[in-house]
């Protein structure tokens, strides 16, 4: 995400008036799928997205591991994807079309 985040900005700056900043992400962040995920499976997803494990989430949100990985599973199923980086790449696409 890091990786990503910086050549965005790069490209934004080639760009007129076009700015990109850590509130501009934690939008995102939180309007990601916001219709078919619960308030729980966005803060899931917004932690896996930032790099945290299953146990790093549980450890912030204040729940078990395993409850996490039930969160994941149920947020792969309603998004239609099967691994992190499908997740990953479902989030930028939907960053690029918003």
């Amino acid at each position: 995400m890091r990786q990503w985040l910086r050549h965005v900005k790069l490209e934004a700056s080639k760009q007129e008036g076009v700015e990109f900043s850590r509130e501009t992400l934690n939008v995102s962040f939180r309007n990601f799928e916001r219709e078919r995920l619960s308030p729980r499976e966005q803060d899931v997803v917004a932690l896996l997205l930032r790099g945290h494990s299953s146990l790093s989430a549980a450890k912030n949100l204040g729940i078990t591991e395993g409850t996490v990985k039930i969160h994941r599973k149920n947020i792969y199923s309603r998004l239609d994807i099967s691994s992190q980086s499908m997740l990953f790449s479902h989030f930028i696409k939907s960053m690029i079309r918003n």
